[in-house]
């Protein structure tokens, strides 16, 4: 405790001691009491207007942006160890265990958004008087964005973590790759599906789903609302909060192992637990909104097949909070010879535990039963999917007794491969989908969906496809899976 109080000290001597950042929050402040005021007045005279609304969302959303930016840059230098271009002390060179330091500034962090909020405060006020909305609720709004943000600056620190070994060892920084945008990149893709539906897709606010509170500028919109599980309704500021705390401890976990703490119990149950998390945030998001939006065989279908699309997004995003590719609980480190091969173990029974899971969950929910014949084909495309995805996870390193080909490369080879399983093959055909929809020339629309189809995850897009088109995507997969397999063994017998 002695050694966490020292560096939150030396933390706030450097960022929070100084003139600049009191006239910044004044300065916030104020411009956010302007903005609050002008909404209150506004809304007394035109309760029903349209700019009304429009207003508060760019009083709220634009001082939640500014916030946010301000805590995430904190949380991006405070491992650089330098203000103004003077370096300071370097405290990774003391006495102090690698858990004071991060668990310090962490705690910091935590200190100084509290702090940053109170540029929030007259805002959510004001609005809040105006809407005829409790105190507690404004009070409960503003843990779960604090929440939030949390939830973000451990990612951010293991970018920093990293760095700061591959200098002590003598890497360079273009060897280590890091997750520091993660968070940043899911709040962003949650945030335009959120308001995509809201005010594009013409039906209304999505459901109240707890994986929306991982975008912080949402958690303003959706802090006050309920998740409906059966015959149980919870808060979403208990449920979301619960999840957010989850997740921001294992980055914690993963950040503090990254500066080489030798925790043996982690190296289980991190995976272990990490997985339950997710499986848990998923499986509720998917009953909340198959609760709601599945009436139809086909809406059945298509929810739960989009709840894998969902479920590998969440994957990528917290791949470092889930730690796949690290050692079993008591196993020696100089065994570590293919740490990859575990992660292609757990990323395999992660995915197919969401694709036996999904219908179950879609028929709690809504009471719509899909088809055995057909799921069971798309557990067929799942299982050859998996296969290939943990063919490119899967490597052959020779044995080496150093932290980089045992640590680095494997992080790097999994960061590498999820963000283009994700970003080429989901998200990609996603985005060819929207654009081949604008494109005013027929046979340029026809040529990429023809295009799509040798995509190997187009089957997650067909929810009314003929039952052999899976069975097709099954042993495409599988094929592409064999391909890499032969290739890395190839390429292994040919190192040695």
């Amino acid at each position: 405790m002695e050694e966490i109080r020292a560096v939150m000290v030396f933390e706030y001597r450097r960022y929070m001691r100084a003139r600049v950042f009191w006239s910044r929050l004044l300065a916030n402040t104020a411009i956010g009491s302007i903005g609050a005021l002008a909404f209150y007045v506004g809304n007394e005279y035109l309760p029903d207007a349209l700019m009304m609304s429009l207003l508060l969302l760019a009083i709220l959303g634009g001082l939640g942006a500014l916030i946010l930016f301000q805590v995430m840059s904190l949380g991006d230098a405070l491992f650089d160890d330098a203000v103004e271009g003077r370096a300071l002390p370097d405290l990774w060179l003391t006495g102090m265990s690698p858990l004071s330091l991060i668990l310090g500034r962490w705690l910091f962090a935590g200190f100084y958004a509290l702090f940053s909020l109170v540029a929030f405060a007259p805002a959510l006020w004001l609005g809040a008087r105006a809407g005829g909305v409790s105190l507690m609720m404004l009070m409960g709004t503003l843990l779960l964005f604090w929440l939030s943000v949390m939830r973000l600056l451990p990612e951010l620190f293991l970018v920093k973590i990293q760095g700061r070994r591959a200098q002590l060892l003598g890497w360079t920084d273009s060897e280590v790759v890091g997750e520091g945008t993660a968070g940043l990149s899911l709040a962003f893709m949650l945030a335009v599906f959120y308001f995509w539906q809201a005010v594009f897709g013409g039906i209304g606010l999505p459901p109240a789903m707890p994986v929306l509170l991982f975008s912080p500028p949402l958690v303003i919109f959706e802090a006050h609302r309920a998740v409906s599980l059966g015959g149980l309704t919870l808060p979403m500021g208990w449920l979301g909060g619960a999840f957010l705390l989850g997740f921001a401890l294992l980055g914690l976990l993963a950040a503090l192992r990254a500066a080489d703490a030798r925790l043996l119990w982690a190296r289980f149950w991190q995976p272990l637990l990490g997985s339950v998390l997710l499986l848990t945030l998923w499986g509720i998001s998917l009953y909340a909104y198959a609760a709601e939006r599945v009436q139809t065989p086909l809406q059945a279908q298509a929810t739960a097949l989009g709840s894998l699309w969902l479920g590998w997004t969440l994957y990528g995003f917290f791949q470092n909070e889930l730690a796949f590719f690290t050692l079993w609980r008591g196993e020696p480190v100089q065994s570590a010879a293919r740490p990859t091969g575990r992660a292609a173990l757990w990323l395999t029974t992660l995915w197919m535990s969401m694709g036996v899971l999904a219908p179950m969950i879609v028929f709690a929910a809504s009471g719509v039963q899909l088809e055995p014949a057909r799921w069971g084909m798309i557990l067929l495309a799942l299982a050859g999917w998996c296969a290939f995805a943990s063919s490119l996870v899967f490597s052959r390193h020779p044995l080496q007794n150093d932290a980089f080909h045992r640590y680095a490369i494997p992080v790097m080879r999994h960061t590498a491969i999820a963000t283009g399983l994700l970003g080429e093959l989901v998200w990609g055909v996603l985005a060819a989908q929207w654009v081949v929809a604008i494109i005013p020339f027929p046979w340029l629309v026809s040529v990429v969906h023809t295009l799509l189809y040798l995509a190997p995850s187009y089957w997650v897009f067909l929810p009314d496809a003929p039952l052999w088109v899976y069975g097709v995507y099954a042993l495409y997969n599988a094929a592409l899976a064999l391909v890499m397999f032969y290739r890395r063994v190839m390429l292994g017998i040919s190192i040695r």
